[in-house]
């Protein structure tokens, strides 16, 4: 795995987002499964982090993001990315 600080790969609740061309995975640190976006968005979610919630530790957090952490299929771990806040 590529190290945090690439461009291309973040770090985050124990999970990666890793960027290719214009479609997202999302590889879990735990097992490595990896997740395209729409795989990672069916696994159980875990916890959704808000954008006035990130904000307040965030400086410019944009308030149309949020964080979900979703729950490994594989192995438990969670694996946590952005995502667009949902329509009120």
């Amino acid at each position: 795995m590529r190290s945090p600080s690439s461009s291309t790969c973040a770090q985050h609740a124990g999970g990666a987002i890793e960027a290719t061309g214009s479609a997202q995975t999302a590889v879990c640190a735990g097992c490595a499964a990896i997740y395209p976006y729409a795989a990672w968005a069916s696994l159980s979610l875990v916890q959704r982090i808000d954008s006035a919630e990130i904000a307040r530790l965030v400086r410019d957090w944009p308030s149309d993001v949020s964080i979900d952490v979703r729950r490994c299929a594989r192995c438990g771990a969670s694996i946590a990315r952005k995502s667009p806040n949902e329509p009120a």
